[in-house]
């Protein structure tokens, strides 16, 4: 499904893991699906590993009582762009481009009933638009022919730079709890 020696774009140049793979297993029929890896994710070869990690283990602990190991164990945890972009800056037309084959390739082989789209670079990247905002209450799907729901919120970066008990964190963590219920209730225990 990955292409560790993947030169599709310019950012397997720059960054320590190329192509990198999800976390979790599929025990809940649920995905998250972020911007692309940090600087902590690049040199551990995981997916929100770092600092914005921690604000998505949070809400997602808040969400279910359980171990951040024990949530990130039932979902799948995955990035749009697979490689670090310099400076974590954001990922171009053509980063996106070549790093749609493997987010397809995730969807189709776990083939979520839900995903949780984390920031405008997720959700302009599963629904052809963004804005947060104006998307985060909405009830959206992958296309007009899918049953996967897409649950849009903010970015734990952007949570971050906000304040954990800011009205921004509070959305976040309401829709993060939102996109659990529905997983959960579709199958995961």
């Amino acid at each position: 499904m990955y292409d560790h020696n993947c030169t599709l774009c310019e950012l397997h140049a720059t960054c320590k893991t190329v192509c990198m793979e999800a976390s979790g297993e599929p025990e809940w029929p649920g995905m998250v699906i972020g911007e692309a890896p940090g600087a902590n994710e690049d040199e551990r070869g995981t997916p929100f590993v770092g600092r914005a990690g921690r604000v998505l283990d949070r809400a997602l602990v808040a969400s279910t009582n359980m171990t951040p190991k024990a949530v990130r164990q039932r979902l799948i945890v995955t990035n749009a762009v697979k490689c670090r972009p310099p400076n974590n800056s954001t990922p171009t037309a053509q980063q996106l481009d070549a790093c749609v084959v493997y987010l397809e390739k995730e969807i189709e082989t776990w083939d979520p009933v839900a995903i949780l789209a984390l920031g405008n670079v997720a959700t302009i990247t599963l629904l052809g638009t963004g804005g947060i905002a104006a998307l985060r209450e909405g009830e959206h799907y992958l296309n007009r022919k899918s049953t996967t729901r897409v649950f849009v919120t903010f970015h734990p970066a952007f949570v971050l730079r906000q304040g954990y008990e800011s009205d921004v964190a509070e959305m976040f963590k309401a829709d993060v709890a939102e996109f659990v219920r529905y997983v959960r209730r579709r199958g995961g225990r």
